[in-house]
């Protein structure tokens, strides 16, 4: 019997020739495409986790990963806009990502899933949301990781879809605006029936809720900056996507490269302190969070990073 999975190369590396017909073929599951040169030290550091990876997906659905030459195939360098080695880009015949997140196997399975899901899911059960809630608790290895999201989940309450029609489109356009700026982090979105079951358990019990239709945003299981009224304007006079992005990223937090984009979509102003990585910077740190901690009660949600 004959599959289109016969046709990818058996061999992992692709170049500009045969990258078209391998995105093809790899359909709606899509390529982790790896870039590196023989020159990068970098690039060999993260060798043990692409292996973890690719055993990862050996029984699944997730996208295959891929090696491109980044000092032979400069035109492929170009086309997905690849300045630093090592990267890696998720890639669909039809469109495409630059992955700015951990290098780290279940960090990148999780990025793909995420991205390969629906923009919202639609859920009316309570099972399915808690085993949404479930997927989203924090990976320990991140939680390792200091100032490192792991995840973003953007849910949205209603009591009928089809009158609620406009704040589920809010909450759409929102979930896009997270995709496009978090490509560091796994973003999933979901509009929840607000039935007797939810209301009691997720709004009277642990108070994540008072009202729908309105929003949440979790960031590693956790809800940040409380709910958001889907249906009255907010009091600092923002729409959920300038909100979303504000709520994704944490009051105090380590900028880079990956992350500034993040930062910069949330229009607002920085106190940014520049550390030496090998001296003890507790002390500061302390007093930063001290910093975040007087202006989060003074100023709410709209406050400084």
């Amino acid at each position: 019997m004959f599959f289109l999975l016969d046709l990818i190369p058996t061999t992992t590396t692709v170049t500009a020739k045969n990258v078209s017909r391998a995105l093809l073929v790899a359909g709606s599951s899509g390529l982790f495409l790896s870039f590196s040169a023989a020159h990068c030290t970098y690039c060999s550091v993260h060798e043990g986790e692409y292996s973890k990876y690719a055993a990862l997906i050996s029984s699944s659905q997730r996208p295959q990963l891929v090696r491109i030459d980044a000092e032979r195939e400069r035109a492929l360098t170009r086309r997905y806009d690849i300045d630093t080695l090592p990267a890696l880009v998720l890639a669909w015949s039809t469109h495409w990502t630059v992955y700015t997140g951990l290098h780290q196997h279940a960090a990148m399975a999780a990025f793909s899933d995420a991205q390969s899901a629906p923009l919202v899911e639609t859920i009316t059960s309570v099972a399915r949301l808690e085993a949404l809630l479930e997927e989203h608790r924090p990976d320990p290895w991140l939680a390792m990781e200091k100032a490192v999201v792991g995840s973003i989940l953007l849910l949205g309450f209603f009591t009928d879809f089809d009158e609620q029609a406009e704040e589920l489109e809010d909450l759409s356009h929102a979930a896009m605006q997270l995709r496009q700026q978090r490509t560091d982090v796994p973003v999933r979105a979901a509009a929840v029936t607000a039935t007797p079951t939810v209301i009691a358990e997720y709004g009277r019990r642990l108070r994540w809720f008072t009202r729908s239709p309105c929003a949440l945003l979790l960031v590693d299981g956790e809800v940040r900056s409380g709910e958001f009224p889907l249906d009255e304007q907010d009091e600092g006079g923002l729409d959920l996507a300038s909100w979303a992005a504000r709520a994704a990223v944490p009051a105090l937090g380590e900028l880079t490269a990956a992350n500034f984009a993040a930062y910069a979509a949330t229009n607002l102003p920085m106190l940014m302190a520049f550390i030496h990585p090998a001296k003890d910077n507790s002390a500061l740190k302390h007093e930063l969070q001290s910093v975040t901690t007087f202006v989060s009660t003074s100023s709410g949600a709209h406050n400084p990073r």
